[in-house]
């Protein structure tokens, strides 16, 4: 989309979203054509709603979703057309598979409507019943039905990108080494200590915690159990695994010159007394292929789909018919 066709449309947006009346003249005005289908500026409207309920449904986190908002406030009906692309073409994907082999047509509508069962039960299972997830389709201004053809559509569509895209990708084990041996500095397993631990709050009274930190670092250097003085004493979990640079400068300073079982003196921190014990330390090493091997796989294999997707997309785009109205 031209970018004065974006900001237009961008003001018009947050014209429709405000709390201003609208009338019904501008929600029905024209915004683009694709294919046969008309798009009206309330048809947007419904889009984004549908997707951030569906998004509200799912739990997805406030911030998120005003992000997408906002993301959406500026290409959401270049979002919209390409969504009526990919839907259009999962269509008629779906009618060519249901004319070459007309006996799988059940079987295969059986398959989304039961993958549609399941991702709605998933949805469902993040309320604590069902009469209150129906209370949040309400609040959301939207039905069971409008969330199933929303998750119908998904499944469709990506059934299609499945067959088109991803069933055609392969990334060959050489491509995994090579890319190991290229990027050597991103499987480097920084030096880190394992540290078992006891802290002591300071709360409202630093010198009391102080005196009991150090009786209790006092009670180790006599003999007793460190693990057994943790339990009893500690108000925090043990510190487990650290990386360099994720502690306190002065803290790692400690930590990472201490000995296996070697006990750390008193340390301060803004909030209470620490100490440590040494469990363990491994200094910083490259992680093998191995062990990262799937890792890159994966990120090998998302760059290719990406790649493959978008020029998959605008053939689909040059193939179709798309009009973005200019009188927005």
């Amino acid at each position: 989309m031209p970018k004065h066709y974006k900001f237009i449309f961008f003001v018009l947006f947050f014209t429709l979203f405000a709390t201003v009346p609208t009338h019904a003249a501008i929600e029905d005005a024209i915004v683009a054509v694709v294919n046969e289908e008309v798009i009206t500026l309330n048809d947007l409207k419904d889009y984004i709603e549908m997707l951030t309920t569906q998004m509200r449904l799912e739990g997805t986190k406030s911030g998120d979703i005003q992000q997408f908002m906002n993301d959406m406030a500026k290409n959401g009906l270049d979002k919209l057309i390409d969504d009526k692309i990919l839907l259009n073409a999962a269509n008629k994907n779906e009618i060519a598979l249901n004319q070459s082999d007309p006996k799988g047509e059940e079987p295969r509508n059986n398959e989304i409507e039961a993958m549609v069962d399941m991702r709605l039960a998933q949805i469902k299972s993040q309320y604590k019943s069902e009469i209150e997830f129906l209370n949040a389709l309400l609040d959301q201004g939207a039905s069971v039905t409008d969330v199933r053809n929303r998750i119908r559509n998904q499944i469709k569509t990506k059934r299609l990108v499945d067959q088109e895209i991803r069933s055609k990708i392969y990334v060959n084990p050489q491509e995994v080494t090579t890319f190991y041996k290229n990027h050597f500095e991103n499987f480097k397993k920084p030096e880190r200590v394992n540290l078992d631990s006891i802290f002591i709050a300071k709360k409202d009274d630093p010198l009391k915690a102080k005196t009991q930190a150090d009786e209790i670092h006092e009670k180790i250097k006599n003999g007793e159990d460190f693990k057994t003085l943790a339990k009893q004493y500690s108000q925090s979990p043990p510190i487990g695994i650290i990386h360099k640079g994720q502690a306190l400068p002065e803290i790692e300073r400690i930590v990472f010159n201490l000995s296996v079982n070697e006990t750390s003196p008193v340390c301060e921190v803004d909030n209470g007394y620490y100490i440590f014990r040494l469990i363990g330390h491994a200094k910083e090493e490259l992680s093998s292929l191995d062990e990262v091997k799937d890792s890159i796989t994966n990120k090998i294999f998302e760059t290719k789909f990406l790649e493959k997707f978008d020029q998959w997309l605008n053939k689909l785009k040059k193939e179709a018919f798309v009009d973005i109205k200019k009188n927005l």
